[in-house]
């Protein structure tokens, strides 16, 4: 199994992130996942795998026009 490394919270920059579950529906058979920052509490989407999870963590945007 391949390990993906989470980058650092995009709003603080701390690496104090880690994959949260939360569990949902009848029984708590249909889990989320996300990513959350434990210094400022910034959250990521909420996925329905771990791997999805830590791909929307790691995805930065570039807003353009920005003398880039």
């Amino acid at each position: 199994m391949s390990k993906t490394n989470l980058k650092p919270c995009p709003f603080c920059g701390t690496e104090s992130v880690d994959l949260m579950e939360t569990l949902s529906g009848i029984g708590g058979l249909d889990g989320e996942y996300y990513i959350s920052c434990w210094c400022c509490g910034a959250e990521g989407g909420k996925e329905n795998t771990r791997k999805k999870a830590k791909i929307t963590w790691n995805c930065r945007y570039k807003q353009k026009g920005k003398g880039q």
